[in-house]
């Protein structure tokens, strides 16, 4: 399974538009001829929330909201896994992507809250 920082896959959207997007959404499914089962690519998307939206050529995107509400589709059609790290909790997330994408990653991951940054222990020492 690949890692990805967030902040990279905008990046990469604001250099090379719309393509960059369908690497981790609609690419992450491959289907081969004479086989019905397709090939999933999971990923784990890293810091959640750490991105900004960015700009290709006039087009102002949220990145992350599109990669989540894609892959979500490909979790309930194919079983396609996808993991988040954040320290953003649930409420900061529906504040940055919206209720629709809070919902879904509520129903596609298994939430593991480590605490808060008060309270929690740095597990990077």
């Amino acid at each position: 399974m690949e890692m990805i920082r967030c902040e990279d896959v905008a990046k990469q959207y604001q250099k090379g538009g719309e393509p960059f997007i369908e690497r981790y959404t609609t690419k992450s499914i491959h289907f081969y001829r004479g086989n019905a089962n397709p090939v999933l690519y999971h990923r784990c998307f890293d810091d959640l929330g750490d991105e900004e939206a960015k700009n290709n050529y006039g087009n102002y995107r949220e990145v992350m909201k599109d990669v989540i509400e894609t892959r979500y589709e490909h979790f309930i059609d194919y079983g396609l896994l996808t993991h988040f790290t954040t320290n953003l909790d649930m409420d900061d997330i529906e504040k940055r992507y919206g209720s629709r994408a809070r919902s879904r990653i509520m129903q596609m991951c298994n939430i593991i809250d480590i605490g808060t940054s008060v309270t929690a222990k740095d597990r990077r020492i």
